[in-house]
């Protein structure tokens, strides 16, 4: 365990000592923030003539909104927005404007009944359009009963932001793990040190796990790094109330009972668990393909074509399978998809599912990789 220890150390600084690596994780972690801030930075509106720019728009908006927190979303409140014509039940007024689709005149006239059952509706389409079965529905159905019958309003702004940001972020954690560990094994190759490594008396076992644990350092590092800092923005610039609002307050359509706060943390998790992933495959690649360029090739190349295919809910089998590719389940549409999948007579929720799945996976490819690099030789030169 010792010359374990001392080969982690050892293969760890090899990854981080890289001039690549600080390049990339400084522009990539730049772009996390950027991206958390856009919002306020790079736009502006018009109001009743004025320019007014995106930030001062935000504090004022968030200023509004705090004096309705912790009020219910009833007949009262829908009647005062209704009424007013100052601005100040805007966020009321969105969340309304979003169930009907845009619809002012119905939001202009809607009271609380029908607000919640336009929700319902839009629930009931949604369960149709992914083809749920009976036994799904009453799964939801369950779910639907434990959450309040009246929603309590609570600015959510900054955990909004953060969930939707979480799919650029998987984007780029995925470039900065596959630029930084497409060399890991392949690099040996490439300096001709591989005779000497390969030759070690404790063996290659030790070595070929100090590499991969270095590299699922480097990837759990990375994911912290990212996650935390474009959180910390968003949470920074818009505030960190809302954290235990119920979850419909952000998505109407989803029927998870998790709060606000809970569900960016789940992202967190999920996250963390997608870098182990990320990692595993990034190195695999490098030991199979015997090129760091190779690796890396292959890995773009794959999430761009992964990207590119869109699987209608009409395949559900294809098109479920498909939504449990780490590019696509990073996102808040894996929110609002209900389909859930029978393990040993339990159903789960797309989220449970994966925290089973993924690092069922990254076993898989350890030991896979294993017997690669336990077999490899190195050729004459």
């Amino acid at each position: 365990m010792n010359n374990l220890a001392v080969l982690y150390s050892f293969e760890l600084k090899k990854i981080v000592n890289r001039k690549i690596v600080w390049i990339t994780a400084s522009a990539i972690l730049l772009i996390c923030v950027l991206m958390s801030l856009s919002g306020v930075l790079f736009s502006s509106y018009t109001i009743d003539g004025a320019q007014v720019s995106a930030y001062d728009y935000m504090v004022k908006n968030r200023a509004n909104a705090r004096k309705l927190s912790g009020r219910p979303i009833d007949n009262t409140l829908l009647a005062e927005m209704q009424a007013d014509h100052s601005r100040a039940y805007n966020e009321i007024y969105t969340y309304a404007w979003n169930l009907y689709d845009g619809d002012d005149e119905a939001v202009m006239h809607t009271d609380a009944a029908s607000l919640y059952a336009a929700r319902q509706s839009i629930l009931q389409k949604q369960w149709e359009t992914l083809k749920l079965t009976p036994r799904e529905i009453t799964y939801w159905q369950s779910r639907e009963s434990s959450l309040p019958t009246a929603y309590t309003y609570e600015y959510t702004k900054g955990y909004q932001t953060i969930l939707s940001g979480t799919a650029t972020l998987n984007i780029m954690l995925f470039l900065l793990i596959t630029v930084c560990l497409s060399g890991v094994f392949s690099d040996e190759r490439l300096r001709k040190t591989d005779q000497l490594t390969l030759c070690c008396r404790c063996g290659r076992t030790p070595l070929y796990l100090a590499k991969i644990l270095a590299g699922i350092t480097f990837g759990l590092g990375a994911a912290s790094l990212l996650y935390v800092a474009a959180a910390a923005s968003s949470l920074l610039l818009y505030g960190a109330d809302g954290y235990s609002a119920v979850l419909q307050l952000i998505l109407p359509n989803s029927s998870w009972t998790l709060r606000a706060g809970g569900t960016v943390l789940l992202f967190f998790a999920l996250y963390l668990l997608v870098s182990v992933l990320y990692s595993m495959l990034a190195m695999f690649l490098s030991e199979t393909l015997k090129s760091g360029a190779a690796a890396m090739d292959l890995m773009i190349g794959g999430m761009l074509l992964s990207g590119l295919i869109t699987i209608g809910p009409r395949l559900r089998l294809a098109s479920q399978i498909h939504s449990y590719f780490p590019d696509h389940f990073l996102s808040m549409e894996s929110i609002t998809d209900n389909r859930l999948v029978s393990l040993f007579g339990a159903q789960l929720t797309n989220w449970q599912f994966v925290l089973i799945l993924y690092p069922a996976m990254a076993l898989v490819i350890l030991i896979t990789g294993s017997l690669f690099y336990r077999h490899y030789q190195v050729s004459s030169r």
